[in-house]
């Protein structure tokens, strides 16, 4: 812990810090103890602390001046602090609020403090001069009972950069109090109810003129919730002077600002905050309302209400009427200073007067938006534009026919009712946009330009989850090829293909859709950093999916959000929880993640790497079982199909052929009436003599018949099967010059078979035997019995005792047998 730098022990229970707390923490920096209930602290609780630089005791119940309770030795280890905050320990207790003098005077280097203020003994540090007090914080945790600031008020904080002083009761500042802060750059005056209004605000910047001051936040200063009305240049004339970058005026409920207040305006001024006013529309048409170096303005939540009239000034909450305060109207020479602007009451009457005619002025710009889209002015070098919940000026920018800033960068419209996207457009400057919460139901092809410079798109909670259904391609989205971050949040999305084309994003939020499984590639998108899936239906990830968002880890961290998702934690997802227990993938939250067990009730997964080793005992006897029914099933299936190859082996072959015939164009006779050939001989080496001279010379030569031969009439360079199957087909009889050594051949039984299988399918009788020689019943084969059976036989008559006579009478049978007439 030696090198722990930070430590926050905020909004816990602590009673006390004791003087063995922090040992051995000689690195701290930074140590926040606010929001407990410590009441003492210890004379030595500090004393390692030697590198502490920021000490956050605010909001507890120590007594500031009661050396006993908060001993001033604790803070002199650590006299190097620049920050402390002490506020909040008050708690209403007199004696307790007055200025820790005792602790401040320990720490002579001290640049921030946050302390508690009473209206009895104001900002008094005593004998101590905070000459290097450069924040002072008078916040919303302070106990603060201010009334009267008064011309010394900063006596002993002359080098002070930073003021900020809230939830004060306020009734009066003396401008001169200003005087003495020669370095101020950042002023705050923020909620000082209820009678300390923005008016009065900016008269009492007189002190301030040709001062440092860069940034002025003068927010929520109305008395009561009361109208202003409007500003005009006597209101701003003591700001024209400042050099102010920022410019705050929020929450005040001005109606209208007036061009006299806008000519007061600094030229320095870059951010303009008017949000949370009354303004309108109309204020557009004001084009001198911006200065020229204006680069950021906040126009959100104006809530349009008009109240009739405004209480009376300078009344406390006990309805008695105060004056004016004598000690604070005395100047530094105690005498009367008549020039300090004093406030009265407007009458109802000049109230109401005013707010119609500030009404009358706004209804008249908003006809002139209306009615004419031109006068709509733009500051020229505007970058941000914030309009949270004011839908006329986001309905201009977005226009297709405005395009007269291209400095523009930055856009916030979150919240308008702007749900016409489909004809409106982003301009091709803008670089982040929200358009959140605006109820819209589709998109244009056209709504993101060609050459967008978008990086920053947040769409959520809109409708438009079926528009995407729509949109499989991702065509909406694939103009914006520099978009890093995308928030698709709250849109009843059940797809993703709307991304499939952002190489670039780095961010994608698609929480709280419909989404059921993730099944899309993230391989275009190497940049990818979050993924935000939470509070959706998903119970699967894809193994396409899976292998991406691993690749990209490989890279660079990637972090994946499933909370609130009932995910697959059974049998069937086993793969997808080893990949969520292993993978290299930063799972926010993956003890806490949800799954949905076989009887679909959600449970916490809990230890990822405990839950994979209970499936995978559960499963494995399951996974067994299925995985020798499996192997059974398909041994059965092999064996059933090699058997059944094996029993219709030569009809399979036989149909191959005639199928490979077809497709090679081989001529084969589809009508059976008449053959090429009539006979078809098949012989072997010890018969080739008889078949080419004596078959050749009676059957072809002598009685005219036509006869098929290999050696002739088959064709060279061709498969030897294939001829087999043509001529077996084209010839009418297919005739074996049967020996005993027949089926030595080769291909012998192959041509039988096929004769056969022609008999089958093209019922008729193909097959004919011619015995050549004597062959004994055992020396012939099934097929050849089953031939002679049914009488398909013709003997050819032995040499011994031959005659020509007997053998002319074998020739005429033979020649009738494979006669087609």
């Amino acid at each position: 812990m030696k090198h722990l730098q930070i430590l926050t022990l905020s909004s816990n229970r602590l009673n006390n810090l004791t003087n063995q707390m922090f040992t051995g923490l000689t690195s701290l920096r930074k140590l926040d103890v606010s929001g407990n209930n410590i009441s003492f602290i210890d004379s030595q609780t500090f004393d390692d602390l030697k590198s502490l630089r920021i000490l956050d005791i605010s909001a507890n119940l120590l007594q500031i001046n009661d050396p006993l309770l908060l001993p001033p030795r604790a803070f002199l280890k650590i006299n190097q602090l620049e920050e402390i905050y002490i506020q909040g320990n008050c708690k209403k207790q007199t004696t307790s609020c007055q200025f820790p003098t005792l602790v401040i005077s320990q720490l002579k280097g001290l640049k921030k403090l946050g302390v508690d203020v009473h209206h009895e003994d104001g900002f008094r540090p005593g004998d101590t001069d905070l000459l290097h007090l450069q924040t002072l914080v008078i916040d919303l945790k302070s106990f603060c009972k201010i009334e009267f600031i008064k011309w010394n008020f900063f006596d002993k904080t002359p080098n002070l950069i930073s003021l900020s002083i809230q939830n004060c009761p306020l009734l009066r500042l003396h401008p001169k109090a200003y005087a003495k802060l020669l370095h101020l750059e950042n002023l705050t005056l923020n909620s000082l109810p209820p009678y300390y209004d923005l008016k009065l605000a900016l008269d009492d910047l007189q002190g301030l003129q040709n001062s440092s001051l860069k940034y002025l936040s003068l927010s929520g200063l109305n008395v009561y919730n009361c109208v202003e009305r409007n500003l005009d240049a006597k209101n701003g004339q003591y700001l024209r002077y400042l050099n102010l970058i920022e410019l705050d005026i929020s929450y005040n409920n001005i109606i209208t600002i007036l061009p006299g207040f806008v000519d007061m305006l600094p030229k320095t001024l870059k951010k303009l905050d008017l949000s949370g006013n009354d303004l309108s529309a109309g204020l557009m048409y004001r084009p001198l309302i911006f200065s020229e170096e204006l680069t950021e303005l906040n126009l959100s939540y104006q809530s349009y209400q008009f109240i009739s009239r405004c209480p009376e000034m300078y009344r406390k909450s006990d309805g008695n009427t105060t004056t004016e305060n004598e000690d604070f109207l005395n100047n530094e020479n105690n005498e009367p200073d008549n020039s300090l602007p004093k406030r009265t009451c407007t009458s109802n009457e000049s109230t109401l007067t005013d707010i119609a005619d500030g009404r009358s002025r706004v209804l008249q710009d908003e006809q002139r938006l209306k009615t004419n889209s031109s006068t709509f002015y733009f500051p020229n070098y505007l970058k941000v534009w914030n309009g949270i919940q004011f839908p006329e000026f986001g309905i201009q920018i977005l226009n297709p026919d405005f395009e007269n800033n291209s400095s523009l960068i930055e856009i916030n419209f979150s919240g308008s009712f702007i749900n016409f996207w489909g004809s409106s457009h982003l301009l091709t400057s803008i670089k982040k946009a929200d358009l959140s919460n605006n109820f819209c139901e589709n998109i244009s092809m056209n709504f993101i330009p060609e050459n967008s410079s978008l990086e920053h798109l947040s769409i959520s909670n809109n409708f438009l989850g079926l528009f995407f259904r729509t949109d499989t391609e991702g065509l909406t989205l694939s103009k914006a090829k520099q978009l890093k971050y995308l928030d698709v949040s709250r849109n009843a999305i059940n797809g993703l293909s709307l991304f499939s084309r952002l190489d670039h994003l780095q961010t994608l939020i698609a929480s709280e859709n419909r989404l059921q499984i993730i099944n899309c590639s993230f391989s275009r998108m190497k940049d990818l950093r979050i993924i935000d899936f939470s509070q959706n239906s998903i119970t699967w990830i894809s193994r396409q999916s899976r292998d991406d968002l691993d690749l990209i880890a490989t890279d660079h961290e990637v972090y994946l959000d499933l909370t609130s998702n009932p995910l697959l934690c059974s049998c069937e997802g086993i793969e997808l929880m080893r990949w969520l227990a292993t993978t290299k993938v930063f799972l926010l939250n993956r003890d806490f993640l949800l799954c949905k067990n076989e009887t679909n009730e959600l449970q916490e997964i809990g230890d990822l790497a405990e839950r994979v080793e209970h499936l995978n005992i559960k499963c494995t006897s399951k996974i067994t079982t299925v995985l020798i029914s499996v192997f059974s099933s398909i041994t059965f299936c092999l064996v059933l199909a090699m058997a059944l190859t094996y029993r219709y082996r030569w009809k399979l072959r036989y149909l191959r052929s005639i199928a490979l015939a077809k497709l090679l164009n081989w001529n084969t006779l589809d009508a059976r009436d008449t053959f090429r050939f009539d006979t078809y001989i098949l012989y072997t080496d010890e018969t080739r003599r008889f078949v080419l001279n004596d078959c050749v010379r009676e059957l072809e030569k002598n009685r005219g018949k036509t006869i098929c031969l290999e050696e002739f009439n088959f064709l060279p360079d061709t498969s030897l099967i294939q001829n087999i199957v043509s001529a077996v087909q084209n010839s009418f009889k297919t005739v074996v010059i049967v020996t005993p050594e027949f089926y030595q051949d080769e291909f012998s039984e192959y041509r039988v078979k096929m004769a056969l299988m022609e008999e089958i399918y093209a019922h008729r009788s193909t097959l004919y035997l011619c015995m050549y020689e004597p062959t004994g019943v055992t020396d012939l084969s099934k097929d050849f019995l089953d031939v002679t059976n049914r009488g398909d036989v013709i003997e050819f008559p032995p040499r011994e005792g031959a005659t020509e006579e007997i053998d002319q009478k074998f020739w005429d049978d033979f020649s009738q047998v494979i006669s087609q007439d």
